[in-house]
């Protein structure tokens, strides 16, 4: 219940700011007709880009921050509360120390991510794949729930583009987003569901 507050309360604030309602978006200055009594100086206009993936990148970001403290403090029904699923590993009560020791690897490479690296953004009803600029590449990858569309963790993936011969990368850009089986879910992100 917590979760889906911070996510409405999110989305609320973001429309507050980016959002075409009254009173609460920006309206264009109009000046005033030229007088010849009355100089009007063009002010300069603050044009905002589009941001409509603003809110869902706050949304991911937030949900992977709970994960990694979750993880931090080896606190499996919260992990499992932001996951699209356990690890094998972590669904074995009789795995417990292993299942630490995974979640202590997973704060050891997540902890180190800052926000303002994550850069781009790519995400569907479905989906939202988060990353960095490279040549060295983070990727953050999360799946949604169907009704609310609440973030769930699904995979981190590196890549360093620096390491492969030439013409070569370990990132196509231009199938972050291809389904080539037509399920709806984007190749890389099923890659992540059916490891």
């Amino acid at each position: 219940m917590k979760y889906i507050a911070v996510a409405v309360s999110l989305v609320v604030v973001a429309f507050a700011f980016f959002g075409d309602f009254p009173g609460f978006a920006f309206k264009e200055k109009v000046n005033p007709p030229f007088s010849p009594f009355l100089f009007s100086f063009q002010t300069p206009s603050l044009e905002v880009p589009m941001l409509e993936d603003i809110p869902t990148g706050a949304m991911a970001w937030s949900v992977w921050e709970t994960y990694l403290s979750a993880a931090q403090n080896h606190d499996l029904p919260g992990v499992s509360a932001v996951s699209y699923r356990l690890s094998a590993t972590c669904a074995d009560p009789a795995k417990e120390s292993d299942c630490f020791a995974l979640m202590d690897n997973l704060y050891s490479f997540g902890a180190p991510l800052k926000r303002a690296d994550f850069t781009h953004i790519r995400s569907d009803s479905r989906q939202i794949i988060i990353y960095t600029d490279g040549p060295d590449m983070t990727f953050l990858y999360f799946t949604r729930a169907a009704v609310t569309g609440t973030p769930k963790v699904l995979g981190l993936r590196f890549c360093d583009n620096r390491d492969l011969p030439t013409g070569e990368g370990c990132v196509d850009f231009n199938a972050d987003t291809k389904d080539d089986n037509g399920n709806g879910w984007w190749n890389s992100v099923e890659s992540l569901i059916y490891r």
